[in-house]
C-alpha cells in the first residue's frame, strides 16, 4: 500500500469505514473506490434482475419525486460488477440528465454517472460528466461531492497538479478538519509544495461549512448495500470451519472454479490498514461471523475487525464443500463495524502557586 493510499484511506476512517476495492486507490468519503468494470459477460447471469432494475430505474424517473438517481446507481453497479455491458447504465442517467425533474437528482445522476464511466475504463467521459454536474449544480462552488470525486479520479490518473487545481475552485467548508483540506494539503506536498501557510489558516477557519458538505453528499442510506462498507445486519451467523479454509482476493486465487475450501473475496474493508490480513487461513475448529447476506453478490463475513466480502458462501448455496462449515449459530449479535475509542482528556498541568 502506498502513501497516498494510506492517506486517503486513513481520511476516511472518521466518517465511513474504509472499503477497498481490490488493486484500487482510496478516495476519501466517497465510500469504496472504484473497481474496473468486469468484461462482457459471456456466462449466464439472471436476465430477469437485470430486466428488473432497468425496470426500476425507468419508473423512478417517470415518478418525478426526488431520489430518481438512487436507483440509477442501483442499475450501474449491477451492470458494472456482473453483466459488463454498460449500455443500460448509458440509456438510464441520459434519460434523467434530460427528463428527471428534480435538480438535485440530474446533478447526482451526472456524479454517479462519471463514476460508472470510470470504473469502464472512459476517463475522459468521466471528466466531462464531472465538469457538467459542477454546473448543474445549485452552487456550483460548493458542489463537495462532484469537486472530490473529480478531484480523487484526476489523482488515480497521475494528475496531481490538475487535481489540487480543481480543489482550489471548490469555495465550501476549508477548515482543517475538512476532508477536502486534508486532501489539498495532502496533494501539494505530493507536489513538493510548503503547506505551513495553508495549515495555519485551515486551523484559524470556522466548521460552519461542514453542514453544506453533507447536505451535498448522498445519505448513506441511498448507497446500494453491497457498496456501503458500514452495512451488517443486527443478528449474524456464526460459521465453525471443520476442515482447512483460506479467504483470499479473487484476482489472486486463480482462475475457474474456487478449489475445496477456498473462499474469494472482491472487497474488503476494515478500521485500521496497517494490521489487516489480506489472507486468512482457518483450521479446524476455528469460527466466523456472516454479519449480512448481499443475495446474488455473495455475503460479508467478519474476520476480527476486518469485513469480507465473499462472493459465494457454501453453507448458504450448497457448494461441494459445504460440508467443511457448520452454522453453529444463528442469531450472534454483529459487533459494531467502527468503534470510536474515547479521547482522554487533556491534563492540565498546574504550578506551583507564587
Amino acid at each position: 500500500m502506498n502513501t497516498g493510499t494510506r492517506f486517503l484511506l486513513l481520511c476516511a476512517l472518521p466518517t465511513l469505514a474504509a472499503g477497498l476495492e481490490l488493486d484500487a486507490t482510496a478516495q476519501p468519503f466517497m465510500g469504496p473506490p472504484p473497481e474496473a468494470c468486469v468484461a462482457r459477460n459471456t456466462r449466464t447471469y439472471d436476465e430477469s434482475l437485470l430486466t428488473a432494475k432497468i425496470a426500476a430505474a425507468d419508473r423512478s424517473i417517470d415518478a418525478g419525486k426526488p431520489g430518481a438517481w438512487t436507483e440509477l446507481a442501483e442499475l450501474a453497479h449491477y451492470v458494472c460488477a456482473i453483466t459488463g455491458d454498460r449500455l443500460p447504465a448509458d440509456a438510464a442517467f441520459r434519460r434523467c440528465i434530460r427528463q428527471c425533474t428534480n435538480e438535485r437528482d440530474v446533478y447526482f445522476a451526472h456524479s454517479f454517472y462519471a463514476q460508472t464511466l470510470e470504473r469502464f475504463g472512459d476517463v475522459f467521459g468521466a471528466e466531462n460528466e464531472y465538469l457538467v454536474a459542477l454546473q448543474s449544480s445549485r452552487d456550483p462552488e460548493n458542489a463537495y461531492t462532484a469537486f472530490m470525486g473529480y478531484a480523487a479520479m484526476l489523482q488515480r490518473q497521475g494528475r496531481t497538479r490538475d487535481a489540487l487545481d480543481v480543489l482550489n475552485r471548490y469555495a465550501g467548508d476549508g477548515s482543517s478538519r475538512s476532508l477536502t483540506t486534508l486532501f489539498k494539503l495532502w496533494l501539494m506536498r505530493e507536489l513538493g509544495m510548503d503547506t505551513r501557510a495553508e495549515e495555519k489558516a485551515a486551523q484559524q477557519r470556522p466548521d460552519t461549512d461542514l453542514a453544506r458538505n453533507r447536505a451535498d453528499s448522498p445519505p448513506m442510506s441511498a448507497i446500494p448495500v453491497e457498496r456501503n462498507s458500514l452495512a451488517q445486519a443486527a443478528f449474524g451467523r456464526t460459521i465453525e470451519v471443520v476442515g482447512n479454509v483460506w479467504i483470499a482476493p479473487a484476482k489472486e486465487d486463480g482462475a475457474g472454479a474456487p478449489q475445496p475450501g477456498h473462499l474469494r473475496y472482491h472487497r474488503a474493508s476494515f478500521p485500521d490498514p496497517l494490521t489487516f490480513a489480506r489472507k486468512v487461513s482457518f483450521e479446524p475448529g476455528q469460527r466466523f461471523l456472516v454479519v449480512l447476506d448481499l443475495g446474488e453478490s455473495g455475503c460479508r463475513v467478519a474476520v476480527g475487525a476486518a469485513r469480507y466480502d465473499l462472493e459465494e458462501c457454501p453453507w448458504r448455496n450448497g457448494r461441494a464443500d459445504a460440508n467443511l462449515f457448520r452454522v453453529v449459530e444463528e442469531n450472534t449479535p454483529t459487533p459494531p463495524p467502527l468503534v470510536r475509542r474515547p479521547i482522554p482528556p487533556i491534563a492540565v498541568i498546574r504550578g506551583e502557586a507564587q
